[in-house]
């Protein structure tokens, strides 16, 4: 999305070139830095239809992730 996009806040000077033809303005870290991205063990058990059962105890692996924002898209993106 942000190599495809037409414009791209707060980037380094020098950084990646945009590709463009993306009518979007976008921020690379907008949720952050990638350094602070981090994987946790979690607490979670689901049922058939993917709902939390409470009270069950089982593990799953979280991967959080800081990602980029869409700020604005030009009037003919859907």
């Amino acid at each position: 999305m942000i190599l495809l996009s037409d414009y791209a806040v707060a980037t380094k000077e020098g950084g990646q070139a945009l590709v463009g033809g993306l009518d979007a303005r976008v921020c690379r870290n907008y949720f952050g830095a990638q350094i602070s991205s981090f994987e946790k063990v979690m607490s979670c058990r689901l049922d058939e239809e993917g709902k939390q059962v409470e009270g069950e105890d089982g593990q799953c692996s979280g991967v959080f992730i800081r990602a980029p924002a869409i700020l604005k898209v030009g009037e003919n993106v859907e």
